[in-house]
């Protein structure tokens, strides 16, 4: 059996099936069970692609709410800095709505949030 075949042979016995391990009475993790993640294997190109439309439909959501978050801010004159350090693209989106809603607003005087 080539290697590539026997890969996918073994990442198909290890999708489709869920390990318990039993560990009463072990050292390990003494009277608990341990369920293990099932593992999501791709098995068309079809599949793949739909995963990757899901995950940017919900980048695209948070993005826009990020986007409103920036706009909402800057009216109240805040600019928060959490977008900056914790959201996806360096808070691209916020920064985007924040600076967009300043041309109208134009705030001379901004009061910073901590992240």
């Amino acid at each position: 059996m080539n290697t590539f075949l026997y890969l996918c042979t073994v990442q198909k016995k290890i999708a489709s099936s869920e390990t318990t391990f039993a560990s009463k009475g072990s050292n390990f993790a003494p009277n608990k069970s341990i369920k293990t993640k099932k593992i999501q294997i791709m098995t068309t190109i079809q599949d793949y692609i739909k995963q990757i439309h899901e995950e940017a439909k919900s980048r695209e959501g948070a993005a826009m709410r990020h986007y409103e978050a920036g706009k909402r801010d800057c009216q109240a004159g805040i600019y928060d800095k959490w977008y900056r350090y914790n959201a996806a693209n360096d808070g691209m989106a916020y920064d985007l709505g924040w600076t967009e809603q300043n041309k109208e607003t134009q705030n001379g005087v901004v009061r910073f949030l901590d992240a």
